[in-house]
């Protein structure tokens, strides 16, 4: 798979361009969003079948992109697509794969860390009295050099993570790529263009921060109902944009590309 380099400034372009995508048809993914929220509320799991399905979910929002950028409008439907479509939803599932990688990693460092900072006498001493160990405890307890070296462990595996799959969802989705040489692309074509993978990502992570902020205060489950309805959406749709620029993606329609979108070379 080639693939261009592009300057930084992209990143926010590809940004942009998603958002006036979404804004042709914005009920279809907000509904697609509230969707994937409303599965993150099943207790447990909830959680297990975004970490399992959540790549094959994505991809579900790239088709519906595809098709609105086609002058087709998305519909909710689009969302289970990698579901109906032959041969597709067992590769979407393998690019879950560096999401478990993740977890197992902060579950291994969550485990050390209640060790190396006293936090297992902070549990069992709150256990044996009968009494549930507070938020406040537990950081006071890990203090600034625990947050901090989780904070330099946590942030370049995530955007790791991110440069594995930003450009495999939509590569898997759209060409029907192999799993693991669509995810070493994704990462190579990262690699290329730092600025404008790290400017995408940290644009829509700082989004989702300033909602979780704004509203997580009111109420939790309103910030996860808003990040669905907005983020998820704006993230499938930013990578899919992205992709039809850095990759030649041949099966791409080159009509209808939003302002600042450069088409595909075919």
């Amino acid at each position: 798979m080639r693939h261009r380099t592009v300057p930084a400034a992209r990143g926010i372009e590809w940004i942009q361009s998603a958002a006036r995508l979404l804004l042709q048809n914005p009920a279809p993914f907000a509904l697609m969003g509230l969707l994937l929220a409303m599965v993150g509320f099943v207790p447990l799991l909830g959680g297990l079948a975004l970490l399992v399905f959540g790549p094959a979910l994505h991809g579900g929002l790239v088709h519906a992109a595809a098709r609105q950028q086609r002058g087709e409008p998305a519909e909710p439907g689009d969302l289970f697509e990698a579901f109906r479509r032959p041969g597709r939803l067992g590769p979407m599932l393998l690019l879950c794969l560096p999401n478990v990688a993740l977890l197992a990693v902060l579950v291994a460092l969550g485990v050390m860390a209640l060790f190396a900072f006293g936090l297992a006498a902070l549990v069992t001493t709150a256990a044996e009295r009968g009494e549930m160990v507070s938020t406040e405890a537990l950081l006071g307890a890990l203090g600034g050099g625990g947050l901090l070296l989780f904070a330099l462990v946590l942030i370049p595996l995530a955007l790791l993570v991110g440069a594995l799959l930003f450009f495999a969802v939509p590569a898997v989705m759209l060409r029907g790529a192999e799993p693991f040489a669509a995810m070493r692309a994704s990462l190579a074509a990262c690699l290329s263009s730092p600025g404008a993978f790290l400017l995408a990502i940290l644009g829509i992570g700082l989004l989702r921060l300033l909602l979780m902020l704004l509203l997580g205060s009111l109420s939790p489950a309103l910030a996860a109902l808003a990040i669905g309805v907005v983020v998820e959406p704006l993230l499938a749709v930013t990578g899919y944009l992205a992709f039809r620029e850095v990759f030649d993606d041949a099966d791409a329609p080159t009509a209808g590309a939003g302002p600042g979108v450069m088409s595909a070379e075919l």
